[in-house]
This record gives C-alpha cells, structure tokens and sequence, in this order.
C-alpha cells in the first residue's frame, strides 16, 4: 500500500464480497490517472473490521481463491504480475474482436445497460514445483491437485473487459464473489478448462 500511495494512489474503500464470498479488497485510486487498483485478499467473516492495508491478517489454516493463486504464482506486485487486467471497452465488439483472434470469454457476471462485464478464458501458467510441494506440505492442496498444477499449469491471468455507464462506478457485489471463485484454480483443472 505504500508503494501504491508513493505512485499517487489513494485508498477509496474498502469492499467486502459478503460472508459467503472469503474474500474482500482495498480499491485505490489514481485521482490524475483515473486508474483504479482492486488490491483483493482472501477474508474470514470476522476479519471483515480489521483495516487489512494498514495492519496484517492472521494466518489462516485453508487458503481461498486469491491465497491459492498467490501460492501457486508468488505475490503480484513483485513476483507474479496480475491475476487480471480490467479496460473499458465497447463491450460487444471488444467481444468479437476476441473471438476473431481466437481468444475466448467467460460468460458475462455483470449483464446490466449501465454495467457489463466478463473475463477472457484465463491463460495457464506454468507453476514452479517448489511452490506447489509448499502447498502440499501444507495440506492446502491435495495430491492430484499439486499433480494437476506441476503437469499442467494454473489457471494465471485474465482480461476483464469492462463497459460501464451513466457514471457508475459501483461493483456488483454477487456477481464479483461469482467470478473471483470461478477463477480457483482448483476449479479450473484441464479437464474443466
């Protein structure tokens, strides 16, 4: 948070996906820029009032969507990269556009006139072994999981394509909890994929 806030981002809010979803964010904003960072972490209901860009979160026994892919990948700001890149786009053309250049989408989560948006079929990438023996050690993934991610790959980043109108800047909260856990990599094994 330190570094975003030496690159002119300032804390908006804090979004928490509900009981149901194990997850939250902190939104930072480029007031300049207008870029928005959606900085997520895995969340327990009772770590819902703790201010988690400030003070750190306990550890946890099990590992949600975004803990998982942070274990498989390595964090996002140093090591990884992004787990997903979001644009404004003209969405129905953005989405032939591409399908033209083979590249598929994940069926839309938000289909609103003031709010559409969808990912792209996420690319796999390789995860080191080290990394998912960690994991396995751990009892965070099991052993055809920790086979699935060696031999082939996980579930890496995403495009989110992104409309949005009428000034809305808001989230759809249900439909946001949806997608982050449909992109766990424990869901997206080759056969699913």
């Amino acid at each position: 948070m330190r570094v975003m806030e030496k690159l002119g981002f300032e804390r908006r809010e804090r979004f928490y996906a509900g009981a149901q979803a194990g997850w939250g964010a902190q939104i930072l904003e480029q007031p300049v820029e207008g870029i928005v960072v959606f900085a997520d972490v895995d969340l327990l209901p009772e770590e819902t009032e703790i201010d988690f860009s400030r003070a750190p979160l306990p550890p946890t026994p099990r590992l949600g969507t975004i803990g998982l892919w942070v274990g498989l990948h390595g964090e996002s700001f140093l090591e990884a990269g992004m787990h997903h890149l979001e644009a404004r786009f003209d969405f129905p053309l953005v989405r032939e556009q591409l399908r033209g250049l083979c590249i598929n989408g994940m069926p839309p989560f938000s289909d609103f006139e003031f709010l559409k948006q969808a990912f792209t079929e996420g690319e796999r990438w390789p995860v080191r072994r080290e990394r998912a023996e960690k994991l396995l050690r751990g009892g965070l993934i099991t052993e055809a999981q920790f086979q699935e991610f060696v031999s082939e790959k996980a579930i890496g980043s995403h495009l989110e394509t992104l409309q949005r109108r009428g000034g809305f800047k808001g989230f759809n909260q249900k439909s946001v909890s949806a997608i982050i856990a449909a992109t766990d990599p424990r869901t997206q094994s080759v056969s699913h994929a």
